[in-house]
């Protein structure tokens, strides 16, 4: 009877061993599906974000390469307003720079108009004083001779020494009057000379002629 007890006792542990045996099982089965479902997940989000990381390497490649045209445009546009900027400054300089050697040949062409009429003018009074030296020359030599007369008849005569001063007064007054229209002249000319002068040195000190930039 103790046989019985026994066997039926061993019996029941066995049962017992096999329906933990069996719900250990199910829990590997249950456990090992879980894990194959938590690969298949960890799989698909490593696709995903793979996928994501593609993706948006493409879009911030796409990104910097429209970041570079735009800067390419921005340089490129920056440097055209830059050459149109100095070709308007530099035409404007060289407008201004022949607008200035316009202007510096006008005065030359002046200046030299004025040197010339001056050097007429020059020539004019030249010859006045020439001409007013040989018309006082001619007016004096019959005096010369008159006075060379009477010196010789006042050598002869004493009585006709008075006769000589009136004479002699004609030939001092008649230099007077040759010595005051030379000077008169060449006063004329000297102040002629200087308002050329002064004009040549005025327009070198308010005229300068601008320089090109290069």
């Amino acid at each position: 009877m103790d046989s019985a007890m026994q066997k039926t006792k061993y019996e029941q542990e066995i049962k017992r061993k096999q329906i933990e045996l069996e719900k250990a099982q199910i829990n590997y089965d249950k456990l090992l599906e879980e894990f194959i479902q938590s690969q298949t997940e960890f799989q698909q989000i490593h696709v995903k974000l793979k996928s994501q990381l593609k993706d948006e390497q493409l879009a911030n490649k796409e990104k910097l390469s429209l970041k570079e045209e735009e800067l390419e445009n921005h340089f490129k546009n920056e440097l055209q307003t830059m050459k149109q900027l100095y070709e308007n400054i530099r035409s404007k300089e060289y407008n201004e720079f022949i607008l200035a050697q316009n202007i510096l040949k006008s005065k030359i062409h002046e200046l030299h108009q004025r040197l010339l009429g001056c050097s007429c003018k020059s020539s004019t009074i030249l010859k006045q004083v020439k001409n007013s030296r040989l018309s006082a020359n001619s007016q004096l030599l019959p005096e010369i001779t008159m006075s060379n007369k009477q010196n010789f008849i006042f050598d002869t005569s004493s009585s006709s020494s008075l006769s000589s001063l009136p004479v002699t007064g004609t030939l001092s007054e008649q230099k007077f009057v040759y010595n005051h229209d030379y000077n008169l002249l060449s006063d004329q000319l000297s102040s002629q000379i200087n308002e050329n002068h002064h004009f040549v040195n005025e327009n070198k000190e308010k005229f300068h002629l601008p320089t090109l930039t290069t």
